[in-house]
C-alpha cells in the first residue's frame, strides 16, 4: 500500500509504510505508519458502510495523499478499488418511497420517520465556551494555540457524527427501497432567507444528504429521481381524485402541521402528505423516462449493442413499379389526343 505523507512545497514525495507494530504516533521521521489494527478497522468500516465483503489484504491503493487537520488528526486519503455488487431486486410498487426533508423532522419516508439529530445544536453550548476561551488568550501565545485546537476538535466531532449519520441512514434507505424520489431543494436559498432558520438548515446538511443518497443508489443499482423544486408537494392534496392546492402556503404556514382539504374534506399530516405527493410525482417521472428510452429505441436506435464496424441502417419504403415508371418518364404532363 502506498500513500503520501504531508509535505511542504519544497519537499519531495514521502513514503507511507505499513507496519504491524504497537499503536503509536502516526509520523515516524518522513514516513506515515499505518498499523495492522488500523487496516483491520478500515476494512471493518468499509464492510459496514458499503456492505461489501472485502478482506484487508484486498484493499489496493491506487493514488494517495495525506495531511494534518486543524484538530491535530492525520488524514491519509487514497483511492481503493472495490467491486460493487448490486442489491437484490425488490417490488417497485411496494418498496419505492418519497423523501420529504425538513427541519422539525429530518426526513419522512414511506412508513417511517427519521428524527432530526441536531449535532451542532447539541454541541453549541460547549463550542461557545471554547470560543470564548480563545478570545481571552493573547494572540500568538501557546495558550491561544491550544484553545484553537480545542475548538477545532469540537467541530471535527460534529462533522464526524453528521457524516456517520448520513452514511448509515442512506445505506438503510437504499437497502429497503427499490426506487427513491427526493426533492431538488434550494438549500442555500433556505438558509439565506430573512429569519432565524439559517443555522438549523446548515446543521441539517440536507444538500449533502441528497448527494450521498444519490451516490449510494448509483452504487447499488437503485433508481434515484429528483423532483422539481417548484413542485407543490406540501400544498397539493394527495387524496385520490382530488389534487387541489388547498394546503398551507408561505412562511406563515410553516407552523401548520395538520390540515384539512377544503374540497374533499380529507385530513392530512403535512409531512406524510408531501411524501405521498413526491412519490406519485417520482413514479410519473420514472414512467416518462422509460417511455422516452423506448421511443428512442423504436426510432432507429439499436436496443442491442452494435458489433464492431456495424452502422445504422434505415429502411426505405418499397417503391411500386408504376411509381418507378412515372419517375423514369419525368414530370412531363400527359397530352390528350
Amino acid at each position: 500500500m502506498e500513500e503520501r505523507h504531508p509535505r511542504g512545497a519544497e519537499d519531495g514525495p514521502a513514503e507511507v509504510q505499513e507496519e504491524d507494530g504497537p499503536a503509536g504516533g502516526p509520523v515516524h521521521g518522513e514516513r506515515l505508519l499505518v498499523h495492522h489494527e488500523g487496516r483491520q478497522a478500515a476494512a471493518a468500516e468499509d464492510r459496514r458502510s458499503r456492505g461489501a465483503l472485502v478482506a484487508p489484504a484486498a484493499l489496493k491503493a491506487v493514488v494517495g495523499d495525506g495531511h494534518q487537520g486543524p484538530s491535530g488528526r492525520y488524514f491519509a486519503s487514497f483511492v481503493v478499488e472495490v467491486e460493487d455488487k448490486p442489491l437484490p431486486e425488490l417490488d417497485a410498487e411496494e418498496t419505492d418511497t418519497g423523501i420529504d426533508l425538513g427541519l422539525s423532522c429530518y426526513a419522512v419516508l414511506r412508513g417511517r420517520r427519521i428524527a432530526s439529530p441536531k449535532f451542532f445544536r447539541r454541541q453549541e453550548r460547549k463550542l461557545r465556551r471554547a470560543q470564548r476561551a480563545v478570545s481571552r488568550k493573547q494572540k500568538g501565545s501557546n495558550n491561544r494555540r491550544k484553545a484553537k485546537h480545542a475548538v477545532a476538535k469540537i467541530h471535527a466531532r460534529i462533522a464526524d457524527q453528521r457524516r456517520d449519520f448520513m452514511e448509515q441512514e442512506t445505506t438503510r434507505i437504499v437497502r429497503e427501497s427499490h426506487a427513491v424520489y427526493a426533492e431538488d431543494l434550494n438549500v442555500k436559498g433556505m438558509a439565506t432567507r430573512r429569519g432565524t432558520l439559517g443555522k438549523s438548515v446548515h446543521d441539517q446538511s440536507l444538500g449533502r444528504f441528497v448527494r450521498t443518497l444519490e451516490a449510494t443508489c448509483l452504487r447499488y443499482g437503485r433508481t434515484f429521481i429528483k423532483i422539481d423544486r417548484w413542485f407543490p408537494s406540501t400544498q397539493q392534496c394527495s387524496a385520490p381524485g382530488c389534487g387541489r392546492l388547498t394546503g398551507p402556503k408561505g412562511r406563515h404556514g410553516l407552523h401548520v402541521r395538520v390540515w384539512t382539504c377544503t374540497e374533499c374534506r380529507t385530513r392530512h399530516d403535512r409531512d406524510e402528505n408531501a411524501e405521498a405527493n413526491i412519490r406519485a410525482a417520482g413514479r410519473k417521472r420514472a414512467a416518462e423516462i422509460r417511455h422516452e428510452a423506448e421511443r428512442q429505441n423504436a426510432c432507429g436506435e439499436h436496443a442491442r449493442p452494435r458489433k464492431p464496424g456495424q452502422g445504422s441502417m434505415k429502411q426505405e419504403p418499397t417503391r411500386s413499379s408504376a411509381a418507378a415508371r412515372g419517375r423514369a418518364g419525368g414530370n412531363q404532363p400527359r397530352s390528350r389526343g
